[in-house]
């Protein structure tokens, strides 16, 4: 899960592009389930431009929109306060789901 706010949002999306996209590129080749979960933000915010970056807002939502597509990347916006809460429950049902998967065709050979 990569954790950024709006701010740096736009910085990966401009000046670290190339970067940011090579870490993408990385994690989709190795067939990760990928997150992005960016701090003080929602998708009126980034439709309006209500984030420092030079980024023009139709750019901006046209690289969080191309991520979804492109990295099958879950974005999931939220305050600082519940970032904490919210890696631990995301992590916590990937791998219960994971888990149960694993779990499941031991049971259908058992019956």
């Amino acid at each position: 899960m990569n954790t950024i706010d709006t701010r740096e949002a736009g910085g990966c999306f401009c000046r670290s592009r190339d970067r940011f996209e090579r870490e993408f590129i990385r994690a989709k080749n190795a067939d990760a389930k990928l997150y992005l979960l960016i701090e003080n933000g929602t998708w009126e915010k980034a439709y309006a431009g209500k984030y420092r970056s030079r980024m023009q807002p139709k750019a901006f939502v046209a690289s969080l929109t191309a991520w979804l597509a492109r990295y099958n990347c879950q974005i999931i916006f939220c305050e600082p306060a519940t970032t904490g809460k919210l890696i631990r429950e995301v992590l916590y049902r990937e791998l219960k789901e994971r888990l149960e998967v694993m779990e499941c065709p031991q049971a259908i050979t058992d019956s």
